[in-house]
């Protein structure tokens, strides 16, 4: 061997060391994350059982919207912003709240386990829990059935069952207020049309006894008369609002 070769052969030896150490911190960089969470499941996190529930928010379907429109009112309808609504509630503080008063939200998840991630102490503050919560919940929507998906996990399958039964119970009252809220503005505008037409209706009633009294005859083609008649379609108009509001609200 030459004087030459030697400092080639300890290049590349050296060439050769770095390759070797790169390739094992690559293992170490790529396995070990992996190999950490493979034994955190195995040794530390609890089962998880999932629940699975779907539901729509719908507009009601009745015949009361002809009757609302030809007085000038637009029904009450659950569009894709009543879905959303009901969406950001599911995963708000206000439905850890319930939950948790109704639906024994802290008894599952403040079960002991090894885990410090899946342990949730009963006292936790509102703004932990929901953020818990929100680790716990999964949404998804359906464009096609306009329907939401809602998956909720806990670490027995009774409490998953519980909650999610939860979830659907408060997001249908919800629903519902939101409704009822609706139909009483609803029928309210639709009184004071009522009680705007009744004003119509008696100032005309008025007018005419005012003409009567200045004349002594009426003449077949006198306003007179077409001032009754302008009072009987009123009249008309006023007792079929008055109907069609009522079978709206029945509706």
């Amino acid at each position: 061997m030459t004087s030459l070769d030697t400092p080639v052969s300890n290049a590349r030896q050296r060439t050769l060391r770095r390759r070797t150490i790169l390739a094992r911190s690559a293992l170490v960089v790529i396995l070990g994350p992996a190999l950490i969470y493979f034994l955190y499941l195995l040794l530390l996190a609890p089962p998880q059982y999932t629940a699975t529930a779907a539901y729509a928010v719908r507009g009601a379907q009745s015949g009361g919207g002809d009757a609302l429109s030809a007085l000038g009112l637009v029904g009450a309808t659950s569009t894709s912003t009543d879905a959303r609504i009901v969406d950001d509630f599911i995963r708000s503080p206000a439905m850890v709240e319930k939950l948790r008063a109704r639906f024994g939200f802290n008894e599952a998840y403040s079960r002991p386990t090894l885990d410090p991630f899946s342990y949730l102490p009963r006292s936790a503050p509102l703004e932990r829990a929901t953020s818990f919560w929100r680790d716990k919940v999964e949404m998804s929507f359906d464009p096609a059935t306009s329907a939401t998906t809602v998956r909720v996990a806990a670490y027995r399958a009774e409490d998953a069952l519980r909650l999610t039964n939860g979830v659907l119970m408060l997001g249908e009252e919800l629903v519902n207020t939101m409704s009822d809220r609706a139909m009483s503005d609803l029928s309210a505008a639709a009184r004071q049309e009522i009680e705007r037409k009744r004003t119509e209706y008696e100032a005309a009633r008025d007018r005419l006894a005012a003409l009567q009294g200045t004349r002594s005859s009426v003449d077949v083609n006198t306003p007179q008369e077409q001032a009754a008649g302008l009072v009987g379609a009123l009249d008309s108009q006023l007792a079929a609002k008055r109907t069609e509001l009522a079978s709206a609200l029945k509706a």
